[in-house]
């Protein structure tokens, strides 16, 4: 049995695929762009946290997969924000709050993608404890 279905797998990898366009592509000057982003970024997470959560964990994975959470959830909201400012920058060109949302959000992102390796690795450690003990007694 695996861990993820393909579904789940394609649902997770579009979803990494976001918070990176999130964190390095340039500005997008269509509101739609950074909608489908964001909507890419809430499901490809909430797919991850759920095949997580449905296996146990030990602490450090836990509080890994909540910082993510906070990352995620500060990315989506941030984007969110940066939706609004567009909006608003229409109205009043003059104003700054569009590139602070948009710092904000970027911020976040990148923060998230920061933590993907510490993740994986607490992850690993939880699915297979002792990693160097069981690969020598391969032998």
């Amino acid at each position: 049995m695996t861990i993820m279905t393909m579904m789940q797998m394609t649902a997770v990898s579009i979803g990494r695929l976001g918070l990176a366009a999130a964190a390095f592509s340039r500005p997008a000057r269509a509101p739609f762009y950074d909608l489908l982003v964001n909507a890419a970024i809430a499901t490809g997470w909430l797919t991850e946290r759920r095949t997580l959560h449905s296996r146990p964990l030990e602490k450090d994975a836990e509080i890994m997969v909540a910082s993510k959470d906070v990352l995620v959830t500060g990315t989506i909201l941030a984007g969110a924000a940066s939706l609004v400012a567009k909006v608003l920058a229409r109205r009043d060109p003059g104003a700054s709050y569009l590139r602070k949302t948009t710092e904000l959000n970027r911020s976040f992102a990148r923060l998230g993608v920061a933590s993907a390796p510490f993740i994986n690795f607490a992850l690993y450690d939880s699915y297979h404890p002792h990693p160097l003990r069981s690969f020598f007694s391969l032998w």
